[in-house]
């Protein structure tokens, strides 16, 4: 699997995580009244763990374009020069 992939697919892991335990601290701080401030600080936490999941995801994605981009060129001049070879062969061969 290419890095793009890992990236793209653990990043949005973190992103369902970080989302759960946001919705989770949400209920707590809204429903649940009692500690305020570590409610609060939970669902800063997890807001930041699912943009940081975000961010991953966007990497991925971002990185899946670049090794697109470049296993086209690289296909490409792999194609060329094999022609190019070929024909030399053909060329010159007898057969």
């Amino acid at each position: 699997m290419r890095t793009s992939g890992i990236l793209t697919i653990g990043g949005a892991f973190v992103v369902i995580l970080g989302s759960a335990f946001a919705l989770l601290m949400l209920r707590a701080f809204f429903v649940d009244k009692g500690q305020g401030f570590v409610d609060l600080s939970g669902l800063v936490v997890g807001g930041v763990v699912a943009a940081v999941g975000l961010g991953l995801v966007a990497a991925g994605r971002k990185r899946a374009r670049m090794e697109h981009e470049h296993d086209e060129l690289h296909f490409s001049e792999m194609a060329l020069a094999l022609a190019k070879r070929t024909a030399a062969r053909c060329r010159w061969s007898r057969w």
